[in-house]
């Protein structure tokens, strides 16, 4: 009974936090998305612009600095999901850990 109880208990938290974890990375890719969107109302900017040159000018110049911008925080974004898949790996390791200490096993009862 006592082994039983360990096993579902362990089964339970790991259960919720890969959904924490999976609800995390999906905030990410909305970011992301919008992003994108952003960058295509640039583009879409630019096209009006065309019938003035002073101004496309500039725009070049800031249109330039934005996409910078958002590379940069992209890569950002990315480097966190890795970094949410290296403790999802961690913290699945330590609760077969704690599972083998308290004499409980991984799978069934």
């Amino acid at each position: 009974m006592q082994r039983c109880f360990w096993t579902s208990l362990a089964r339970q938290q790991q259960h919720q936090q890969q959904q924490q974890q999976q609800q995390q990375q999906q905030k990410q890719q909305q970011k992301q998305q919008q992003q994108q969107q952003q960058q295509q109302q640039q583009q879409l900017q630019h096209q009006h612009l065309q019938q003035q040159p002073e101004q496309q000018e500039q725009y070049h110049q800031q249109q330039e600095e934005q996409e910078q911008q958002q590379q940069q925080q992209q890569q950002q974004q990315q480097q966190q999901q890795q970094q949410q898949q290296q403790q999802q790996q961690q913290q699945q390791q330590q609760q077969q850990v704690d599972l083998t200490l308290r004499g409980g096993r991984r799978v069934g009862c």
